[in-house]
């Protein structure tokens, strides 16, 4: 089983650029405009990691992050939101809402490299597992 990875923001353009730039890699990828969505979600696919803006209609970033804390607590928590956000991240990584902050616009490279430590951290939390691409 591939690694399973939510991106949530309520921009389709945002997520068509994640989506693009996960093409790749082995992966499998979710993408929700909608965050309530993404929480109905979460148990049946139980990602590895949920990536989430911070301002949406219905439900903040940190709100979401907070209930998939809650859900999933093996689950890693990414926030991508822009610079003007920066208090509300930093607060959510005081609270262990938030495990990563990364600002928009964002660095692919850097990105990339987040989501892999990410995966690794999540791999550890539950006990091991196969290497992206292996299979079970």
């Amino acid at each position: 089983m591939n690694p399973c990875i939510f991106f949530v923001d309520d921009e389709p353009r945002i997520l068509q650029s994640l989506r693009r730039l996960f093409r790749n890699e082995v992966y499998e990828i979710h993408t929700f405009e909608n965050p309530l969505e993404a929480l109905d979600a979460i148990m049946d696919a139980r990602p590895w990691v949920v990536v989430s803006d911070q301002r949406m209609p219905r439900m903040t970033g940190l709100e979401l992050l907070g209930k998939v804390r809650d859900l999933a607590p093996e689950t890693v928590r990414i926030m991508l939101t822009a610079y003007a956000d920066v208090d509300v991240a930093v607060g959510g990584l005081d609270s262990w809402t938030v495990n990563v902050f990364l600002k928009k616009p964002w660095d692919d490279a850097e990105l990339l490299m987040e989501i892999r430590n990410a995966i690794k951290y999540h791999r550890h939390l539950v006990g091991g597992g196969p290497e992206p691409g292996q299979g079970m």
